[in-house]
């Protein structure tokens, strides 16, 4: 099982938005987003949308997809990592 690392996520996009001196409002805007929904994912609340990361591809220099595949964590089926530390990240809805 996959999941993101909200967290290491959140971290690099404020360290890119920050190095780039941009509000949370004026990169929401760049990238066709609320400043609500950009705050969430900073604070690691939610990761973003396929509508918001299509935005950070089309409209910034934020390699979005990296950072995404950065904070990737493979999972066993109790939610575990691979060194057996358990984490509070929520399992993926099955299909």
């Amino acid at each position: 099982m996959i999941q993101i690392n909200k967290e290491q996520f959140a971290a690099s996009l404020v360290g890119w938005r920050k190095g780039e001196g941009m509000t949370q409002k004026e990169l929401a805007e760049l990238v066709q987003s609320s400043q609500s929904a950009l705050c969430e994912i900073e604070k690691a609340i939610s990761l973003p949308a396929a509508s918001t990361i299509l935005g950070f591809y089309a409209y910034t220099e934020f390699d979005i997809l990296d950072a995404l595949l950065q904070a990737m964590v493979e999972k066993d089926e109790k939610g575990r990592d691979e060194k057996g530390r358990e984490t509070q990240l929520r399992a993926s809805p099955k299909v």
